[in-house]
């Protein structure tokens, strides 16, 4: 049965063409718009959404420093790091990265040899960038998944199952937003700028490895498996690596952009242009800094500093300024 508003008339054709799958093209004319529409809605609702309409953003009125977001890719480049095996460990990694939303600058990143990623990550991230650049004056423009679903980023209830009050960045004041599709991140258009940057450097691989076949890397790696090369001779280190995205990053921020969220202007450009006149991004001094800690507790500090253990996990911290702290019961 044709859809509504299809009035075809079927005297005049065949009923026993000589190619049982022929339609006629006059009928494949009047019908095709509606295939195609229908297609994306067969595929199912998210294809259908991505595919449909859609509502243009106007970025003019946000400040630069209002909003950050992150997301994660896993990079094109494969690089090396010794093993426990007195050998080496070719790892892409994961790859965790903020922009300042309304510049698209990138302020921060991460590069996890792992291929997978915890939000304890994700939240060492936040902090460090904000150390460096200062809080949000609104929130986080995160996707769903894990950057949705840990509490140790909302702060809204215990994570684990040890019992420590949890402060999150809600404690300050700070919003999350969630979005529901691609088209909603503009980080996405960056990571794949700064993945352009990548081809043709050592170990690069394609963004999917399985179908792009770099047959010599691929025959590189085998080699280095089964320890008949040596990766220096044909792969960069993991510093080497993270020199290499430095400049990489920095070559994107430096460089001028076409897009409606800069206007014709670099990143670097854009994040000075857009500034909010007479208000200032927050940065917490040494007195404030604990605020931005993943839990809060009090802790006595020994000739060894401070030691946190989470279940088998123990981290310990410790530097001047812990030595003058010795025998006493800080946060």
């Amino acid at each position: 049965m044709l859809g509504a508003g299809l009035r075809l008339e079927y005297r005049g054709y065949l009923s026993n063409p000589a190619d049982k799958s022929h339609v006629p093209r006059n009928i494949r004319e009047q019908v095709k718009h509606k295939i195609d529409l229908l297609d994306d809605i067969h595929h199912g609702p998210r294809q259908a959404s991505l595919n449909g309409a859609f509502i243009s953003r106007d970025w003019s009125q946000v400040p630069a420093g209002d909003w950050y977001q992150a997301d994660d890719c896993t990079l094109p480049i494969y690089y090396y790091e010794p093993n426990e095996e007195g050998w080496f460990t070719l790892w892409r990694g994961q790859c965790l990265a903020i922009i300042e939303l309304r510049s698209t600058r990138i302020i921060g990143y991460a590069l996890l040899s792992s291929r997978s990623y915890n939000s304890l990550a994700i939240r060492t991230l936040i902090t460090k960038t904000c150390d460096v650049h200062g809080l949000p004056r609104e929130g986080f423009y995160f996707e769903r998944g894990i950057w949705k679903s840990s509490k140790i980023l909302t702060g809204s209830q215990a994570p684990l199952s040890w019992a420590e009050v949890e402060g999150g960045l809600r404690d300050l004041g700070l919003r999350f937003i969630h979005a529901r599709l691609p088209r909603a991140k503009p980080i996405e258009g960056v990571l794949g700028a700064v993945q352009n940057r990548m081809e043709g450097n050592p170990g690069y691989v394609g963004r999917s490895e399985q179908t792009d076949r770099f047959e010599r890397v691929e025959q590189d790696m085998r080699l280095v498996a089964s320890k008949k090369l040596h990766p220096k001779d044909r792969i960069w280190s993991s510093s080497e690596w993270l020199a290499r995205l430095d400049e990489i990053f920095a070559q994107y921020n430096a460089e001028t952009q076409d897009g409606k969220m800069t206007g014709g202007l670099s990143p670097d450009e854009a994040f000075g242009s857009y500034q909010k006149t007479g208000d200032p991004q927050v940065k917490l001094d040494a007195s404030c800094r604990y605020l931005l800690a993943h839990h809060r507790r009090p802790l006595r500090v020994t000739s060894n500093g401070i030691t946190l253990r989470f279940g088998k996990q123990v981290f310990n911290y410790r530097n001047e300024e812990t030595g003058r702290l010795v025998g006493q019961v800080v946060f």
